[in-house]
């Protein structure tokens, strides 16, 4: 153990402004909007539900995001403005099952088109907001693919207005090292045409295995079994080539499970076989940091390895972390969660696993649905007649009532008829000077997309609301991250859900303690915490036990004939000690905050201590509890005669 290191810290984070904390909670996806209905996907709609795969944020020309999840053969996509989901296909994936898929799932979204792949079925794309294409499913498969004979992909990325598809099936033949590029801003356009398409494709040597590619600054890093490559615009025919940064022929630094890549904006971080490691564009090679690995030795000792696409990472942009969550032995979801602090030298583990991260900016838009019956264009009966219905979307647990229409428009512009014949369709006469006098045009003279959507396009100016977003393996459930001290799952899909609070408990502990003397004895006489508790009606409790052994054990395998002897401390309330209030402090003679002290008697050569923040009379029990740390120390001496 490095001096100032911790052996375990169990839900405690330094914030980014180096204030070591309890660590925050998580509630669901949207508990913060004015009305929430299904936004953290308790409903999806299509039997039982399924751990959540993949979280991808596309952003639209005009700016606008919208949100989409995988499960093993669904995806859905976020409708802001309701706090729902649209099942925009169930036809693809093996057959379903409620266990974590050893499938990955991945997505590049160009405009408003988002193309899909699971490595099992063709690549389909999406248009943001379209209608079903084909039955129910609002997704379908690329003629261009279809053209080249490109059946699967295992990976689909976006960058620079490029869609790639990487390690791809065509012709009926695997190629690992392949990759298949668009022409630019066209992401269905995936033809050769040299001279006026930029889509092209060009294999890898060596028999290099494409896993995962990301973003680094300006930079798409692609990384494989053997190295890292870097996608350069080359001009010219070839228009991409990709030379290499770091290469191993025996995979030494290199990724080994793809879906833990994760890019900081200027750093990579990922695992390898033996440990998580840092790649930037000015490091020669991939590196262990100590810190980290020195932590993530609570990953490798007992990671699943074969559970290749259980593992996964994403980063925390608002705290600066990221955070890796395994499968262990035996199982075939994550379940625990390795949380890195990117900005100072600190890891936590926080006891839950979570299968899939996102960060996002939630951006209210209007939709279709809402301005047809806004307007008394239609009723929602006459939508529902149509086939235009609500069926493909779960978690309708607040209806909205099909209110009464004073007016209805006759029509759009005019009742007159006008015949495209190229088309094969009769349509209104748009040509019309002048709309009807009881068309929507007429009734509606002052009304413009821009006066509808405005406001939605004034929102985007503010980036304050981005939050991060996880797919939890406990309840299958999105959940973000939020300033609160609870960790919210749901216990009933039903409606708008059942939801339980649950607490947590936060723990410190430290190595063997030598006080640089490993061969003298030493007693322990004191510990003192200087700690800022948050005011709550219902305190925490401040616990903390030392320990004292003749030689160095394991506080964490503390068990045997060698084992720590523990000396539990009295409890403490986490409130202030000493004076409570400003007005008090400003008596004459009063004293200061006092700091937790307790007075101790413990000899040994080796001496430990373990601080834990819980709260026993909560309801949940071991909820709230916030409280930040500045200062803790253990004071010693020389045992005389040694």
């Amino acid at each position: 153990m490095p001096y100032g290191g911790y052996r375990r810290a169990l839900n405690v984070e330094v914030t980014t402004k180096q204030r070591l904390c309890r660590a925050r909670g998580w509630a669901k996806r949207g508990y913060s909007e004015a009305e929430f209905n299904n936004q953290d996907l308790h409903d999806q709609l299509s039997g039982s539900a399924q751990h959540v795969i993949l979280l991808h944020e596309a952003i639209t020309t005009a700016g606008f995001t919208h949100l989409y999840a995988a499960t093993q053969n669904r995806i859905y996509a976020s409708i802001s403005g309701s706090g729902n989901w649209n099942l925009i296909s169930d036809e693809l994936g093996p057959q379903a099952n409620t266990d974590c898929p050893d499938i990955c799932w991945s997505a590049g979204s160009v405009g408003q088109i988002t193309v899909f792949s699971n490595n099992i079925d063709k690549p389909v794309f999406h248009v943001a907001g379209q209608p079903p294409l084909v039955g129910d499913q609002a997704v379908a498969v690329i003629k261009d693919l279809e053209r080249l004979k490109v059946s699967k992909a295992g990976l689909v990325v976006s960058w620079n207005g490029l869609l790639l598809l990487m390690d791809v099936e065509q012709d009926g033949t695997r190629h690992r090292g392949r990759i298949i590029w668009s022409d630019y801003n066209r992401p269905l356009s995936l033809w050769p045409n040299n001279g006026i398409s930029l889509a092209g494709s060009s294999d890898l040597p060596n028999g290099e295995i494409i896993l995962s590619a990301k973003a680094m600054a300006d930079r798409l890093l692609i990384y494989t079994t053997v190295g890292i490559r870097e996608a350069i615009i080359s001009g010219g025919t070839a228009v991409l080539s990709f030379p290499q940064r770091y290469v191993s022929e025996t995979g030494s630094r290199c990724l080994a499970y793809k879906r833990t890549l994760v890019s900081t904006g200027d750093t990579h971080y990922y695992m390898g076989k033996d440990g998580i490691y840092k790649y930037s564009l000015y490091d020669p090679q991939p590196e262990l940091v100590d810190y980290i690995h020195r932590a993530s030795a609570t990953i490798f000792d007992d990671i699943n390895s074969t559970a290749c696409n259980a593992h996964c990472a994403g980063f925390n942009s608002e705290r600066k972390q990221v955070w890796f969550s395994w499968a262990r032995r035996g199982e075939a979801c994550p379940s625990d969660t390795l949380v890195i602090g990117t900005e100072f030298p600190f890891c936590s583990l926080l006891e839950e696993g979570f299968s899939a991260f996102v960060n996002t900016e939630p951006h209210i838009n209007a939709i279709i649905r809402d301005v047809v019956r806004t307007f008394c264009i239609c009723t929602k009966q006459e939508l529902e007649e149509a086939g235009l219905d609500e069926s493909n979307q779960g978690g309708q647990c607040n209806p909205d009532p099909d209110a009464p229409c004073p007016v209805q428009p006759t029509s759009f512009w005019t009742l007159n008829e006008k015949s495209e014949p190229e088309l094969d369709i009769v349509i209104e006469d748009w040509t019309q000077n002048s709309p009807d006098p009881g068309s929507f045009g007429g009734l509606y003279a002052n009304i413009t997309i821009g006066s509808i959507c405005d406001t939605e396009f004034l929102a985007g100016d503010c980036q304050s609301n981005k939050v991060f977003v996880m797919a939890s393996t406990y309840d299958k459930c999105l959940k973000e991250a939020a300033n609160l001290f609870y960790r919210e799952h749901c216990v009933s899909r039903t409606g708008c859900g059942l939801y339980s609070q649950d607490g947590y408990r936060s723990i410190m502990t430290s190595g063997a303690l030598a006080f640089n003397a490993p061969n003298v004895k030493k007693q322990a006489d004191s510990f003192q915490i200087e700690a800022h508790p948050e005011p709550a009606t219902i305190p925490g409790e401040l616990i903390l036990r030392v320990g004292s052994a003749d030689h160095a054990v394991d506080p964490l395998k503390d068990e045997g004939r060698c084992a720590i002897f523990w000396d539990e401390q009295d409890i403490y309330r986490l409130e202030c000690q000493g004076v409570l209030t400003v007005a008090e402090s400003r008596k004459e003679g009063s004293a200061p905050m006092e700091p937790f002290a307790w007075g101790l008697f413990l000899p040994g050569l080796y001496l430990y201590y373990e601080i834990e923040i819980r709260n026993n009379y909560s309801n949940p029990p071991h909820t709230g509890a916030a409280v930040c740390f500045s200062r803790y120390d253990m004071m010693a001496h020389k045992v005389e005669g040694c």
